[in-house]
């Protein structure tokens, strides 16, 4: 039997898919945020390495920026552990809003991910800096 896009099957399976991926972002933000904190520099909210907006590019590019609320929420769980919910909260907002408009601007500059063109490794290294 050919199903059609809108059937139950189909909204289940896209439903697990979306449910999935949010899954794997939010573990992924939140244990490289835990690891970068577990190996920190002077203060324990002080990194020298810090993952997860690099992961929340990854993220909102290959999957889309409706994950940008995931992004949020992680980092907001990994800065509760050293912050106040206020100042935590602000944080995880910079922190969504960097990888958001680093997205933004890889497809903006239509950047292809598989680096074939040199202008994609000169863009890409450009939004890491804004990033």
């Amino acid at each position: 039997m050919i199903q059609s896009a809108g059937t139950p099957s189909r909204l289940l399976e896209t439903t697990l898919t979306v449910l999935g991926r949010s899954l794997l972002a939010l573990v992924g933000v939140y244990a490289a945020g835990r690891l970068g904190l577990a190996i920190a520099f002077t203060e324990p909210q002080i990194s020298l390495i810090w993952l997860p907006p690099g992961i929340a590019v990854g993220v909102m590019f290959r999957w889309g920026i409706r994950y940008a609320p995931i992004i949020f929420l992680a980092v907001f769980l990994i800065e509760l552990g050293v912050a106040s919910p206020g100042v935590a909260a602000g944080i995880s907002l910079g922190s969504t809003l960097g990888p958001w408009v680093v997205t933004r601007l890889l497809r903006l500059l239509r950047f292809d991910p598989n680096f074939v063109y040199r202008r994609d490794v000169v863009w890409f290294v450009v939004a890491a800096m804004i990033g």
